[in-house]
């Protein structure tokens, strides 16, 4: 299972992510800094984004996978690096609100199905207890995008490894 956290991101954060230009001084911002904020309104753990990402795209872990812009929410926007196997993507303000609408309208109806469908390679529970955790988590993050947009903020995905 692949953990990782959306973080809201002000101007001033976000011109703070964009400033480390080498790895490791990316990977000390977020792990001494961003990290380290408290869950809620500005930072979201997921427990298991690999198969959020799969359902909201096309089944597969390509950062072109699926469409605009539910392809956002984990390896679409801005790829920066952190070094190593490490994910880091950044949404762009005028972005977010497009995802989080997006994310409003999935339907909880479609997840049975697309995890039916997800490719051999994804070894994930795919059961109805599994679908319901979707849903739930995919509630969860559109609530989380809504709330980014409505501050205007961007939004960070990162997946340390």
């Amino acid at each position: 299972m692949m953990t990782g956290t959306h973080l809201a991101l002000s101007r001033e954060d976000a011109k703070l992510v964009f400033g480390r230009r080498e790895p490791h001084t990316l990977r000390e911002l977020l792990c001494d800094e961003l990290l380290s904020r408290p869950a809620g309104e500005t930072r979201r753990d997921c427990e298991d984004w690999e198969r959020l990402h799969r359902i909201l795209t096309d089944g597969s872990m390509s950062s072109e996978a699926g469409e605009y812009p539910l392809n956002q929410c984990f390896l679409g926007g801005r790829p920066l690096d952190a070094g190593g196997t490490s994910v880091v993507n950044m949404v762009r303000p005028d972005s977010v609100p497009h995802v989080a609408a997006a994310l409003q309208d999935f339907a909880a109806e479609s997840v049975s199905s697309r995890l039916e469908m997800l490719p051999p390679d994804y070894r994930g529970a795919r059961d109805e207890e599994a679908a319901a955790q979707v849903a739930t988590d995919i509630a969860e993050l559109a609530e989380f995008f809504r709330a980014a947009a409505e501050q205007q903020q961007a939004v960070l995905f990162v997946s340390l490894n």
